[in-house]
């Protein structure tokens, strides 16, 4: 499922659940105080503050994991724009006859790149374009080998140029793997999940008396 409706879907059924959870809640806890108007009101500040906690450190560490990713994506970016553009440079080590169509790969490689990464969030496109990036590689790669081995090209020339074509295309599964780097779906989910269900459980409306019994819900 494409990532933006199945965030806009979870998010509505999310909210609407608070909705319906608020109102079961609110007639419980209006229940329980006409039977136990004391008794109900025991414990509530323990039971809701332990709760809110183990949300609060979820959220931060979740945030926190959020930059980190985010920072190692951007400097795989600079990393597998200097390997492309260092690959390409050393094809001068060839001479001027074994260049253009090593080039014109070139060229169409770091389109495919760019494109992979526009597609997103739809993945489906994204895989697709990556495949494509995958059989230019193969292409550059046996061109190159081609090339660098002909006779008259320099004996520098798959010393120099193979080894940076192999950095070029190392950085393309770093980078697949790090966009593939997410927390786990379930444990904020979870945390969201206690709080929906338990708390509204000890609510009065319009800032009325307050319970947080767990025992409401099995």
């Amino acid at each position: 499922m494409n990532f933006e409706v199945f965030a806009v879907v979870g998010a509505l059924v999310v909210f609407f659940g608070m909705l319906l959870l608020t109102e079961v809640g609110r007639r419980i806890a209006v229940r329980r105080l006409t039977q136990d108007r004391e008794g109900a009101l025991a414990g509530t500040g323990t039971i809701e503050g332990g709760v809110f906690a183990l949300l609060g450190l979820l959220i931060g560490f979740t945030f926190a994991g959020a930059a980190d990713r985010f920072d190692t994506r951007r400097a795989l970016i600079v990393e597998e724009t200097n390997a492309i553009e260092t690959a390409y440079l050393r094809l001068d080590t060839l001479t001027a006859t074994a260049r253009p169509e090593l080039q014109n790969l070139f060229r169409r490689y770091l389109d495919s790149r760019i494109q992979t990464y526009d597609r997103l969030p739809d993945i489906e496109a994204a895989k697709s374009e990556i495949e494509r990036s995958g059989q230019l590689q193969e292409e550059i790669w046996n061109e190159a080998v081609a090339r660098s081995h002909a006779p008259g090209e320099p004996t520098s020339s798959a010393i120099v140029l193979l080894p940076a074509l192999n950095q070029m295309i190392d950085i393309t599964t770093k980078r697949t793997m790090a966009t593939l780097m997410h927390p786990p779906r379930g444990h904020l989910r979870d945390a969201l999940r206690v709080v929906v269900h338990r708390c509204p459980d000890g609510r009065v409306q319009h800032g009325q008396t307050q319970i947080s019994q767990l025992d409401s819900y099995p």
